[in-house]
């Protein structure tokens, strides 16, 4: 149910946030993902961003709960189109959903170090690309200027302006998020 249920979320954040425009600037300037794979082998509908917040369902109650559940059942998750009422019901819980119950300001997304580590209350999301297939520095660069660029514009404008606090913690084929440091 957590992973249908985060799959529902990456969608919902992904069409608020239009991350398929910043996806195509992406492609078009030659920057390629790096392949992943979910715990189900569920398809996803981007190629570079996907939450990595937990799914807290514990914290719901039971009519919240009943609410998701019987929405997921009617759910055809090859086309997954969801409702307006479900998106807007799961968008006013979305921090109760997703954000840790913490008295801790930071939390790492991977090595400790301060390029895994996001505030305890946003909404993370992890972007995946391959930089080790070039070997020319300055289209490195060139690329790394444009990933950082659309990043900050995701993380400094698209999330405020759709009433979301958002971080993106950048992977290369290099690292692995397996497990969470906390």
């Amino acid at each position: 149910m957590e992973e249908k249920i985060k799959i529902i979320l990456n969608k919902i954040i992904y069409d608020k946030l239009n991350l398929y425009e910043i996806e195509k600037k992406f492609d078009s300037n030659g920057i390629k993902r790096k392949i992943t794979e979910s715990e189900n082998n569920n398809e996803s509908m981007s190629n570079f961003f996907f939450i990595m917040n937990d799914v807290y369902l514990n914290r719901l109650t039971v009519q919240e709960l009943e609410y998701i559940t019987n929405s997921i059942k009617q759910l055809d998750f090859s086309k997954l189109q969801i409702s307006k009422e479900l998106c807007d019901f799961l968008l006013s819980i979305i921090n109760k959903l997703l954000l840790p119950e913490t008295s801790e300001k930071y939390l790492y997304w991977g090595n400790r170090n301060y390029e895994y580590m996001a505030p305890s209350d946003s909404i993370v999301l992890s972007f995946h690309y391959r930089k080790y297939i070039l070997e020319d520095e300055k289209e490195i660069e060139r690329q790394e200027q444009i990933i950082n660029n659309n990043i900050n514009f995701i993380q400094e404008k698209l999330g405020p302006l759709n009433d979301l606090k958002v971080s993106v913690i950048v992977f290369n084929e290099v690292m692995n998020i397996k497990s969470r440091v906390i």
